[in-house]
């Protein structure tokens, strides 16, 4: 685990939820449309969004992790969408950070 994973750990409750303490401060780094939805993001699409930024790719974060590819995406979708924020421009060979990515990566 890394740091950045970490620290993400720390904000979260016992459940693997964003806790109530750090739901403010995430919608304030992303602007998210809808802040409530920030209380029930999974601890797990956080870390997989952490690492495919370090990594610049899906699959190499897939393979990290253990799990697809397919899977990867789905949980950054599925965090993009909470967050109503686009996390990554996507390229036929990597993934980069949107300027909403690298707020909530730093």
């Amino acid at each position: 685990m890394t740091r950045r994973q970490a620290s993400i750990g720390a904000a979260c409750d016992d459940d693997g939820f964003v806790s109530h303490r750090h739901a403010e401060t995430l919608f304030a780094l992303t602007g998210s449309c809808q802040p409530a939805i920030i209380l029930h993001m999974e601890m797990r699409h956080l870390q997989t969004f952490l690492l495919a930024a370090e990594l610049r790719s899906f699959t190499r974060a897939a393979d990290a992790l253990g799990v697809t590819q397919a899977s990867v995406s789905q949980q950054v979708a599925a965090l993009e969408k909470d967050l109503c924020v686009s996390l990554f421009q996507r390229t036929s060979r990597a993934v980069v950070p949107t300027k909403a990515g690298r707020t909530l990566y730093d």
